[in-house]
């Protein structure tokens, strides 16, 4: 599958105000996927809140216009015509914002997508092929979805005889709020030069987790999109992440990294943002539960409250009686008590149904 895709990159293109000082400088942070959809965020430099646009719209070569149904959401552009030229316009701050019409590059292939492990990690590598016409740099994202189990089954029933409060017996917990799926995108392109690879790269290293990670547990699902990158590209977004990311003697400074985002009407007054139109590739893998690594339950953060605490565990800090500890006598010492994560998987922050990739 191919898709336009156009990103715009949060940078520093001039000097930096001090915290809190008037500045006009305009943060944006879009994309655009010819074929699927638009995305726009902005805001000021030196402010953490989001600033919503007058308008803006997508447009390509021939006056065709892609408007979100309001600012503050996506466009459509399912649509959209794959072989024409696209920009971004933006009317803000009483001034309208553009970028150049561009044609995407051909998009590289991703021939693999593989797992590997060792006795801590799971590695994901994927091999790729760089698309015809390009430069030889290639930039990689993902979005992942797994599925995962609560911690415990074990469950007890806490009730309330005469004015005095008990754990009881083991009951049989909910099972239908014990597996879950959770979804996770990353905000951070992997820059891959393949330059002095002869346009190919095997096994190249994206991401790793542990294999205590709960992605291992039943069901990992990862898609890895791919897109070509010119050479002005490749180097601005490497001196953006060397800058932001890892700064050294000799990284360059942020405020001197001009973008490509302008005023239409001044194009002197400074606008944060570069904007980058490419052909995307994307292709998915899924790995089973065949490299999780089963620990014994660890009872260092779980308490053993007594008697007269139990309301306060079990009312307001909604912690549930986990598991038991026994005696050589059978007869039970001491009951663990948890977050009502332990016990449900859906206030762990995860859902029933199994998400789609965006």
């Amino acid at each position: 599958m191919s898709l336009f895709w156009i990103a715009f990159s949060c940078v520093y293109p001039y000097d930096i105000p001090e915290a809190g000082e008037e500045t006009p400088y305009l943060v944006v942070d879009g994309s655009i996927v010819v074929g699927k959809e638009a995305t726009l965020t902005l805001r000021h430099l030196n402010q953490s809140s989001r600033y919503l646009p007058d308008e803006w719209w997508v447009e390509d070569n021939t006056g065709v216009q892609y408007r979100p149904a309001q600012v503050k959401d996506a466009a459509d552009l399912s649509k959209a015509p794959a072989d024409r030229s696209y920009r971004m316009v933006i009317k803000a701050d009483g001034k309208t914002y553009s970028t150049s019409l561009e044609k995407g590059m051909a998009p590289p292939r991703l021939d693999e997508i593989s797992f590997v492990a060792d006795n801590s990690n799971v590695y994901v590598n994927v091999s790729l092929t760089e698309g015809e016409g390009g430069a030889g740099h290639v930039a990689l994202s993902f979005e992942e979805v797994w599925r995962f189990h609560t911690l415990f089954m074990d469950f007890y029933e806490v009730q309330n005889i005469d004015d005095k409060w008990y754990v009881l017996e083991r009951q049989d917990p909910d099972t239908t709020r014990y597996r879950c799926w959770r979804y996770a995108h990353t905000s951070k392109e992997v820059l891959v030069d393949l330059t002095n690879l002869n346009g190919t790269a095997k096994d190249f290293p994206l991401t790793s987790f542990s294999r205590k990670s709960e992605k291992n547990h039943e069901n990992y699902n990862i898609k890895v999109s791919a897109r070509s990158l010119s050479d002005a590209e490749y180097r601005f977004q490497k001196n953006i992440q060397t800058s932001v990311g890892g700064y050294n003697l000799f990284s360059p400074n942020p405020g001197e990294i001009a973008g490509n985002v302008r005023c239409e009407e001044e194009p002197t007054v400074p606008v944060m943002g570069y904007v980058t139109l490419s052909l995307a590739s994307s292709r998915e893998a899924h790995l089973d539960g065949r490299y999780f690594i089963y620990t014994k339950i660890d009872k260092e953060g779980y308490d053993v409250p007594t008697q007269d605490q139990i309301p306060f565990y079990y009312l307001e800090l909604v912690y549930r009686p986990l598991f038991e500890e026994g005696n050589e006598d059978g007869e039970t010492t001491s009951i663990y008590w948890g977050p009502l994560r332990c016990v449900d998987c859906v206030a762990d922050g995860g859902s029933l149904e199994k998400p789609s990739f965006k």
